[in-house]
């Protein structure tokens, strides 16, 4: 495993894993619930995270720029699919976001889940400032 992803909270090392791609790194890198560490108060602003490659003498070099935005993509886009996992679906079809008919935005916030704009009422289109109705 050529690359090595450290997440640290201040000088306290949180996590170290193993990959194989800086892909690899970044989906990992996704899944690691920053969330919690807000919610507890440990100061998840202070998460950074280190990437290291392992040559075959276990001589370790910081990422290339390339490794680290590829790290930083797969990071993103890791977040962006657990972040559709866990939104609920519209609360007037059933349909996730992903497969909802536009326009979605504006939402209306349910203690359920979203409704999206394609499935408002006219009642609650002409509920809307005039700045966004068409």
């Amino acid at each position: 495993m050529p690359f090595r992803l450290r997440l640290f909270s201040e000088d306290q090392m949180l996590v170290a894993t193993d990959h194989d791609s800086p892909e690899e790194v970044g989906r990992q890198a996704g899944m690691f619930p920053l969330d919690e560490l807000m919610d507890s108060g440990s100061g998840a602003a202070s998460v950074r995270r280190e990437v290291v490659f392992i040559d075959d003498s276990g001589t370790e070099r910081a990422a290339t720029a390339e490794e680290d935005q590829a790290v930083f993509w797969a990071q993103v886009e890791r977040m962006n699919e657990l972040r559709e996992q866990e939104t609920p679906p519209c609360q007037r079809c059933g349909l996730k976001r992903a497969e909802h008919p536009e326009p979605l935005f504006p939402m209306r916030a349910h203690p359920d889940g979203p409704i999206y704009f394609a499935c408002w009422t006219d009642a609650e289109r002409d509920d809307l400032p005039s700045a966004f109705q068409s």
